[in-house]
């Protein structure tokens, strides 16, 4: 009966997530609201409910009423002070608010009150926000949990173990020892044999999730099955490569494979074999329906960079696991290194990849991505490269992104239909916000708060409107409650629709410096950025609110041949199509020896 009752309420919070259902629960959600303060109901029924709190908060977040949904953990917790689950949501706030050490203690709380999987979030907070020391002491207490628990979470345990070098052999014990209970467990049925296989390949166990399946009578559940049969179709003939990159992380000295054969790096003669070391990416395991949508295009592309990597019979591939999507350490001195949504000094021997704020591109770089990308501060090789392309080019350039992505409604993220909200009468500027503990807004020069305030004043009275839409995924009470003052006081419209019908009437588009600014640029609008950015070619920089008030004073209208220019570079040079193999193919010949 526990476990019916513990499965529909799995069902229900799925439901439940949806927006449109929780919007239907607005009046629900004052009835809510309403218990709270009868206090004739007793109070184990509702103040010592859990999942009343619980239920109220998520259906007030996706109503955009953080402040009243944070308040509703505050009172939940004030009741029930021992639950761990109620500091974990909490943390989340903080967390989200860029509130470190609030965030901190209810994590350690929650930890404290349930080791589990309250330790595992506590780990990744601490290694997110490089508490060093916090982290290696969180880090050893997870290796003593329960190894149920270890199988479900390893993903995240792995993702902070490049940070703490200091526990790698013990990590490496730890994963032997959790393949072995995979190996030797019976998984007899089609529930335990498709919990099993996902583990193997949350684990990045491709040729364990294969073994599980080929000797079990049972059969897989279809999203699992789903999942394993592209994963072998397209690494299928990298088992090998998988298993090597594993043993890489300890080994002093890696292997490297040449025509699929491994050689010690050692006993390699580098002037016949040039060493490439190959960071595969986490995005490459993640099952579709976990996803966000930008992960589909980085796994097809790495897809076609290792396929492409190993037709090369004379290149020495040292294949490594991105454990964290940030971060790549290399070992091999001199290599060629691949890796994904990283970043550091400039370095021609590393290609630095990530998905493209046009969706199916990705870009490549030797310094990193977005902010960090070379062309965000130098602009000699946009120039070089645009010199000798006539204006028809350009003009045909900016006209075909315009028709593939701004005619159809694309954008990174999927978009409202372009005609599911009434256009805005008034003139207007756009703003655009971001999720402020993104680690690109820590780029800028402005907070999007500040730029924001600045815009604000400056058309205050004016007659022209200030548009702003906020990033999907903010959930951040210091921005919304700064919006709702604004909004309240008439200063600004919420944007609710698709991102190009806002851009598409705006005078201009304001950012620190996120990926729509790129996007308004093949509307040709003039775009100020208080940030660095990948496009800054083609945009106009603000560094303080003084620089701000200046350019707005100025009233700048679009500068089309340069704004061309940086489009023809993007899509031509800086980004690839993950769809186009002769494209990636070209790019990366160019690269190597």
């Amino acid at each position: 009966m526990r476990s019916r009752w513990g499965n529909f309420k799995k069902r229900g919070i799925k439901v439940l997530c949806r927006p449109e259902m929780a919007a239907r629960l607005s009046g629900f959600s004052r009835l809510l609201v309403l218990l709270l303060e009868i206090r004739w109901i007793p109070r184990r029924w509702i103040r010592q409910n859990l999942n009343y709190y619980l239920l109220l908060n998520l259906v007030l977040r996706f109503r955009g009423e953080y402040q009243e949904a944070f308040r509703i953990l505050e009172r939940g917790l004030y009741f029930n002070p021992d639950s761990h689950a109620l500091h974990l949501k909490l943390a989340e706030v903080h967390r989200e608010n860029v509130e470190i050490e609030r965030a901190h203690a209810h994590l350690e709380a929650a930890a404290r009150l349930q080791p589990g999987q309250s330790t595992i979030r506590k780990l990744t907070f601490e290694t997110n926000q490089q508490m060093d020391a916090e982290g290696a002491k969180t880090l050893g207490q997870t290796l003593d949990l329960a190894p149920g628990l270890l199988l479900s979470t390893m993903r995240a345990v792995d993702r902070a173990s490049p940070h703490y070098p200091g526990h790698a052999q013990d990590l490496h014990l730890l994963r032997n020892s959790l393949i072995s209970r995979l190996r030797n467990d019976l998984h007899d049925s089609k529930a335990k044999l498709s919990k099993a296989v996902g583990s193997a390949i949350a684990m990045r166990r491709l040729g364990l999730a294969l073994e599980l399946n080929h000797r079990s009578k049972a059969e897989l559940l279809p999203d699992v099955q789903a999942q394993l049969d592209h994963l072998e179709k397209n690494l299928g003939a990298h088992l090998s490569m998988l298993d090597h990159a594993w043993d890489n992380e300890l080994a002093d000295d890696p292997v490297a494979l040449i025509r699929g054969q491994p050689v010690r790096l050692s006993a390699l003669d580098a002037e016949a074999h040039p060493v490439v070391e190959l960071f595969i990416p986490p995005a490459i395991f993640d099952y579709p329906r976990n996803e966000k949508q930008t992960h589909k295009t980085i796994r097809e592309f790495f897809f076609q960079i290792i396929r492409i990597l190993f037709e090369r019979e004379d290149l020495a591939i040292v294949p490594r696991m991105q454990l964290d999507w940030r971060f790549c350490l290399p070992k091999t001195r001199g290599a060629r290194v691949v890796s994904y949504h990283t970043s550091g000094p400039v370095n021609p021997r590393h290609l630095h990849i990530q998905e493209s704020p046009l969706a199916g591109y990705c870009s490549l770089d030797h310094a990193g991505f977005a902010g960090f990308a070379t062309t965000a501060t130098e602009h000699s090789a946009i120039i070089d490269f645009v010199a000798e392309i006539p204006d028809s080019a350009l003009e045909e350039n900016q006209r075909r992104l315009h028709q593939a992505f701004v005619t159809q409604n694309v954008s990174k993220y999927q978009q409202p239909a372009l005609a599911a909200a009434p256009p805005i009468s008034e003139p207007y500027v756009f703003v655009v916000l971001q999720v402020s503990t993104d680690i690109v807004a820590k780029l800028g020069w402005l907070s999007g708060i500040e730029l924001l305030a600045g815009v604000v004043e400056h058309y205050r009275g004016s007659g022209i409107r200030v548009v702003v839409k906020s990033h999907p995924f903010c959930r951040s009470i210091r921005v919304a409650d700064f919006l709702d003052e604004l909004e309240s006081g008439g200063e600004i419209i919420r944007g609710n629709g698709s991102i190009h019908h806002l851009i598409r009437d705006a005078r201009r588009v304001l950012t620190v410096n996120s990926g729509v600014g790129l996007e308004s640029l093949m509307h040709g609008k003039a775009v100020v950025v208080a940030g660095a950015c990948d496009y800054s070619y083609g945009a106009l920089t603000v560094k303080t609110r003084e620089d701000l008030k200046c350019v707005l004073r100025a009233d700048p209208t679009p500068d089309l041949r340069r704004i061309r220019q940086m489009l023809y570079y993007y899509v031509h040079r800086f980004a690839v199509r993950a769809d186009d193999p002769d494209q990636i193919r070209g790019r990366l010949e160019e690269w190597l020896p």
